[in-house]
């Protein structure tokens, strides 16, 4: 018997056993309610039964399948949830980042990492910014409000929809920035903006690990960023990330995948940007979140 038969066989009889039985029922219960409160505890618990599932059954580490049959999994996962669960996510994204939580504290410190090395890259008022996997849409609008032109994406229409609210504030602004959104998959930036004038700057927050391949993403942002464009990579999780929120990319049917630092940066210097820094957790990849700035070669 092999080593791999013999552990999968392992994995199996624990993740059966008495020990995973209350996170047997409320991986059964969370399926049926996608917003189920959980404890950090049953959370563990129950990614952990799930891992240990999966493994026995050789679905785990996870494998991908076809960008269209991740993108249409993905959409009739979106289409099954409830009107009040749209409602909910509708009303946290109009809200980002102003809720009454702690949360708040650590979405508007992220910004500030983010601004402050945008302006070290050498960000100025009227320039072109590309904001991918953009959510909510509250960077950009932040960014549109200091002069900059913002084009934020998302693959989600419904995400766009909600955050189209952001436009008539920065029109009501009066700024010299603008603001519009998108609907593209991240790998296709450049060409679903093929009309766009070349960028100055792009960036990804906590989203290019939901690509369906980030090294595609990585050669569209270069194709689409003018000579000596900066791209910044920022709070990307490390390699953890596959087993913390694998609950989650199980209910979601979505990539929640931790990522290699590393790789990325071997990654970005192949593909071109000659100059690639680590600006924040330059000593905690495995656990600690990503955070790069990489500048496209000038011609």
């Amino acid at each position: 018997m092999s080593l791999q038969i013999f552990t999968r066989r392992v994995a199996g009889c624990l993740s059966r056993s008495v020990l995973f039985a209350r996170a047997r029922a409320i991986w059964a219960e969370n399926q049926r309610a996608y917003d189920l409160p959980l404890t950090r505890w049953q959370k563990l618990n129950v990614g952990l039964y799930l891992i240990l599932d999966d493994y026995s059954g050789g679905r785990f580490p996870p494998k991908f399948s076809e960008q269209a049959e991740t993108f249409e999994r993905e959409r009739r996962q979106f289409e099954a949830r409830t009107n009040v669960e749209l409602d909910r996510s509708a009303d946290w994204n109009r809200r980002t980042p102003f809720w009454l939580t702690t949360d708040t504290i650590g979405y508007v410190w992220n910004y500030l990492v983010l601004l402050k090395e945008m302006i070290r890259c050498g960000l100025k008022e009227g320039d072109r910014v590309l904001e991918l996997g953009c959510g909510a849409g509250w960077m950009s609008e932040f960014l549109s409000a200091s002069h900059c032109q913002c084009v934020a994406t998302s693959l989600s229409p419904f995400e766009v929809e909600t955050a189209a609210y952001r436009v008539d504030v920065t029109k009501l602004r009066r700024s010299a920035g603008s603001l519009k959104f998108a609907v593209s998959a991240m790998e296709e930036i450049d060409r679903q903006l093929s009309s766009e004038p070349p960028f100055k700057f792009a960036f990804v927050h906590a989203a290019l690990h939901h690509a369906h391949s980030w090294s595609d993403c990585l050669r569209a942002v270069y194709r689409i960023l003018e000579p000596g464009g900066w791209f910044l990579i920022c709070n990307e999780p490390g390699v953890l990330h596959t087993f913390i929120s694998y609950r989650v990319a199980r209910l979601d049917g979505t990539h929640e995948i931790g990522m290699n630092r590393d790789e990325i940066v071997r990654r970005l210097r192949e593909i071109g940007f000659d100059e690639v820094r680590i600006f924040r957790n330059r000593s905690r990849w495995l656990l600690g979140p990503i955070w790069l700035a990489a500048r496209k070669a000038r011609e």
